[in-house]
């Protein structure tokens, strides 16, 4: 693929610095980091100064970039007055992605500087700028489908959703959730990571309400009209009102459905199915 070097600003709009040839000439520097060691940010928030933080099967996280090279016609060139906007420096190559945070401290404005020209001091007036370095925050790998980073306080600013995004349910809100009158888990005795994942997800969102009769009746509503396309048989217990699911994936079909991974395109009529969805 053809290398691109964009700028997230402030207002989290996009803006093109480099395309092409020139991305790779002004931007070699800044590459894909030889990564020798890791360990998984589950196990660990914070890595040794040797290693690097990782998140294994990082696809969904990063779905949003990995579309942004083949629609550059949609994002404006970066102008002097987005200059003072720049939060994030990304790159995409073959290899990766590559992000670097942009802090207030590198963006310098008009000044006076001190330079050596010709072997003389000069004072010259610099104009507006920003500091970029070959460092790199995060970087995500296209074969492995691996995300790693350094920091979490610094990849929050380019993730805000990580934490939210991979935490796992722990065993007491698993519980919670399988108590709380929506669903009678039939022969599901093995919750999978994924599960988890959603589970805390539908128990973090404030506005569901697993015992409300209303919200359940919407929820069914919706599951049968997708439960064809999604291979999934809807059983609900009218006298009980609480569905009744036999397997992990009926179980992971209503989770999505409660946090509206399941829509219609308003534009194409189609049915939707998201990976990832957060609220805006």
């Amino acid at each position: 693929m053809t290398e691109l070097v964009m700028a997230k600003l402030k207002r989290e709009e996009l803006r093109i610095i480099f395309n092409g040839k020139t991305a790779e000439t002004q931007f070699g520097f800044f590459g894909a980091p030889h990564i020798e060691n890791s360990v998984n940010f589950f196990d660990a928030q914070t890595a040794e100064s040797d290693e690097w933080l990782l998140v294994n099967d990082a696809k969904e996280l990063v779905d949003e970039h990995l579309e942004i090279p083949d629609k550059t016609g949609a994002y404006a060139a970066l102008g002097k007055r987005d200059l003072t906007d720049i939060r994030v420096i990304i790159k995409y190559s073959d290899e990766g992605i590559i992000w670097q945070k942009i802090t207030p401290s590198k963006i310098l404005t008009n000044e006076r500087a001190l330079f050596i020209e010709t072997d003389r001091p000069v004072v010259n007036e610099r104009d507006k700028s920003v500091s970029v370095s070959g460092r790199v925050d995060a970087f995500y790998d296209r074969g492995t489908q691996k995300l790693y980073f350094k920091k979490m306080s610094t990849v929050n600013a380019i993730f805000p959703n990580l934490s939210q995004y991979y935490r796992l349910a722990t065993d007491e809100e698993r519980e919670e959730f399988l108590g709380s009158g929506f669903v009678i888990a039939k022969n599901v005795s093995n919750f999978s990571e994924r599960t988890m994942k959603l589970i805390a997800a539908v128990l973090d969102d404030e506005m569901i309400d697993l015992s409300d009769a209303e919200d359940k009746q919407n929820v069914l509503q919706i599951a049968q009209q997708y439960a064809e396309s999604a291979g999934i048989n809807v059983n609900y217990n009218e006298e009980t009102h609480m569905f009744v699911v036999e397997t992990a994936k009926e179980l992971q079909f209503l989770l999505q459905v409660l946090l509206g991974r399941y829509y219609l395109n308003p534009v194409t009529m189609h049915k939707m199915h998201a990976n990832y969805a957060r609220k805006v």
